[in-house]
């Protein structure tokens, strides 16, 4: 699941935001996740060329598989630290 969201320092910057990427249990380590990043790519980029967005981002969270992002054309541009979760 993904929304559009403009970048706050930039109004006119409408970017995809992937919120939920999700594989139920019995499917991982297939090519399940494989399948919907390459499908969550495929879009995004459609949208980009209809000029919809102007990019798209994907989030990878402490306990989330090590896929390689890089492979689908993505650059890290940051890290999160949080404190005070329980």
């Amino acid at each position: 699941i993904g929304m559009i969201d403009s970048i706050i320092w930039d109004p006119d910057t409408r970017i995809l935001r992937e919120i939920v990427y999700w594989v139920d249990e019995e499917y991982r380590g297939s090519t399940a996740g494989y399948r919907l990043l390459a499908q969550y790519v495929k879009e995004a980029d459609e949208m980009v060329d209809e000029g919809r967005i102007t990019a798209y981002s994907m989030v990878k969270m402490a306990n989330s598989p090590d896929l390689k992002f890089e492979k689908f054309g993505f650059k890290k541009t940051e890290e999160v630290y949080v404190a005070g979760l329980v």
